[in-house]
C-alpha cells in the first residue's frame, strides 16, 4: 500500500484489509400535504466509505512505535492512497486509527477514509473538435491548455460547462490554461479571469462529451475519471 507515493513497506507496514463501499448519496423528497405521491430531487453523491485495516511490525515496541509514527504521520492530512490489488487511486482524508490487536513485535489497527476514487489521468491533443467517451461514472474535473498561432480578440469553448467559456485576448504562442482541479485560469502563471467569461470549471461528464472551439487552436486537455 502507498500513502501519497511512498510505500508503507518501507516502514515494516502492510495492508491486511481493504473494504471500499461505493459512493453515499444525499437523497432529498418533499410530500406536502394533499399529494398522492413524493417528488423526489436528484441524488447528489457524496464520499466514499473505505475500512482500511494495517500491521507494522519491528524488532521492539520502541522500533514499532517508531514505524507507526512514520505511517501516521502520512495519514494526519488529505492523501492519496494506492491499495494492494486495486488499479485505481483514493483520495482521502483518515480517521484517527484504532489499535485492534498488539504485541511486543507487531500491531494491527483500523480507520476510517472517507474520499473519491479516480484513474490515471486521460490526455487528448485536438485543434478545433474533440469527442470523448468518458466511461467512468462521476463527473470529473478537467485542465485544457490552449495555445493559439495567432492573436485572438476571443475564443469561446463550449462542451466542459454548461455554459460556454470565453477568454479575451489570447496572445499568439501563449499558452492559456483553464484548471478545473484548481479552479484557476492563468496565462503564463499569471491570473487572467478579468479577460474570462465564465461561470463554472470545465469538467468531462459521464458518457459522450463533444468539446468545440470558435477558432482553431493547439488544445491539450487531461482528467482524471472519476468513480460513485
Amino acid at each position: 500500500m502507498k500513502i501519497n507515493n511512498t510505500d508503507i513497506a518501507q516502514f515494516y507496514g502492510k495492508q491486511c484489509s481493504v473494504d471500499i463501499e461505493p459512493s453515499t448519496f444525499n437523497s432529498e423528497y418533499i410530500w406536502q400535504d394533499n399529494y398522492i405521491s413524493p417528488v423526489f430531487m436528484d441524488k447528489e453523491p457524496t464520499v466514499k466509505k473505505i475500512v482500511l485495516e494495517f500491521a507494522v511490525t519491528g524488532t521492539d515496541k520502541d522500533i514499532v512505535n517508531l514505524n507507526l509514527s512514520r505511517i501516521f504521520k502520512l495519514m494526519n492530512k488529505q492523501a492519496v492512497y494506492k491499495f494492494d490489488g486495486y488499479e485505481n487511486y483514493f483520495a482521502c482524508i483518515a480517521d484517527t486509527p484504532v489499535l485492534k490487536l498488539s504485541s511486543k513485535r507487531f500491531k494491527i489497527y483500523s480507520t476510517t477514509l472517507y474520499g473519491y476514487e479516480y484513474a490515471e489521468a486521460r490526455k487528448y491533443e485536438f485543434n478545433d473538435n474533440m469527442t470523448i467517451n468518458n466511461i467512468a461514472t462521476a463527473v470529473s474535473p478537467a485542465i485544457l491548455k490552449i495555445t493559439s498561432n495567432i492573436g485572438l480578440n476571443s475564443l469561446t469553448i463550449t462542451g466542459l460547462t454548461s455554459r460556454p467559456i470565453t477568454i479575451n485576448n489570447i496572445a499568439i504562442n501563449t499558452p492559456v490554461v483553464i484548471d478545473g482541479e484548481q479552479c484557476t485560469v492563468e496565462e503564463n502563471g499569471g491570473n487572467i479571469f478579468g479577460r474570462t467569461d465564465l461561470w463554472e470549471f470545465p469538467v468531462i461528464k459521464p458518457g459522450i462529451n463533444t468539446i468545440k472551439l470558435s477558432s482553431s487552436c493547439t488544445c491539450e486537455l487531461s482528467y482524471k475519471p472519476r468513480y460513485l
